[in-house]
């Protein structure tokens, strides 16, 4: 006969249980109306509301939780849960459109400079893969430029109030431009934060991309009401894996920025893209990427 505390410790754990599912199902690419089906079915359940909210908090995804409950329809939700979601979800839309706009100022003073620069994740991904700024969080601001561009890209953000995270002289940035892929610079003012890089890995990190052919299959975007450039969706695919596949997949946003990709890309080239992960040796890593995205997310 089973005691009444192993009874209480099997419903918390089946309360908890169910809050992981609910995660699952709200971050998902499923079609919309099966999306609130299932969003119904998991609310009407036992579940624990606490561990939801942290949970979509530590993988980043409370935006997406916070779209589906609420475009569910569902009864059942906690009237605090309702307030606390919408709460942090505003903030987050501020400070997305906030970061957006340092965005484009940086980029406009990269361009009057004559400097190209490519920003990744954050907004654009956003945009392009989620289909709305709003649907993603971020902190910072990936920005790619040619490594011959960098130590210019470097002096204007300096001027624009940016600190770098590592004060360099000019022959410890050559160095750093050999061997590394990437300079933090932050801003004590607004806590923005930019991450310049002019390669995906470091040199010492196996994964050669060809960043010259990755620069001729740049697309066109439009973000804040201007035209920008982003990655081709095959190169972007990849790039998502291998970084994945790097933090050992700890997040849920790295598998559902891969699953809603897959989903916002219909035309991909698969063929292109299992060539190019082949040749650089990251066929495993694309591959787990993508059975992450489809068995958690019906990517």
């Amino acid at each position: 006969m089973q005691s009444a505390d192993s009874t209480l410790t099997g419903l918390d754990q089946a309360a908890t249980t169910v809050a992981n599912e609910l995660l699952l199902c709200c971050a998902s690419v499923l079609p919309d109306d099966t999306r609130a089906e299932k969003v119904r079915q998991l609310v009407a359940r036992p579940l624990d509301w606490d561990d939801l909210i942290r949970a979509a908090r530590i993988h980043g995804v409370v935006p997406l939780v916070s779209a589906a409950l609420s475009s569910s329809g569902a009864l059942g939700v906690p009237e605090d849960v309702s307030e606390q979601l919408r709460k942090e979800n505003l903030r987050n839309v501020h400070r997305n459109l906030y970061l957006t706009s340092e965005l484009l100022r940086i980029l406009d003073r990269f361009t009057e400079s004559g400097i190209s620069a490519v920003p990744f994740k954050g907004p654009s991904l956003a945009v392009s893969v989620y289909g709305h700024l709003a649907l993603r969080q971020f902190t910072d601001l990936d920005i790619l430029v040619r490594e011959r561009d960098v130590s210019r890209a470097r002096d204007l953000l300096i001027e624009q109030g940016y600190r770098a995270q590592q004060t360099l002289t000019d022959q410890q940035l050559e160095g750093l431009l050999r061997l590394d892929n990437e300079l933090m610079f932050e801003r004590e003012a607004d806590l923005s934060m930019v991450d310049l890089q002019w390669r995906f890995r470091p040199e010492y990190f196996s994964f050669p991309l060809d960043m010259n052919r990755l620069w001729e299959r740049m697309r066109a975007l439009s973000l804040g009401g201007k035209e920008i450039l982003t990655l081709a969706p095959e190169d972007l695919l990849l790039i998502l894996c291998v970084h994945g596949t790097k933090h050992a997949w700890v997040r849920l946003a790295w598998v559902c920025d891969v699953a809603r990709l897959v989903d916002a890309s219909p035309l991909l080239d698969w063929d292109e893209c299992l060539k190019q992960a082949r040749a650089l040796g990251a066929e495993r890593m694309l591959f787990l990427g993508l059975f992450l995205a489809a068995g958690m997310l019906a990517a």
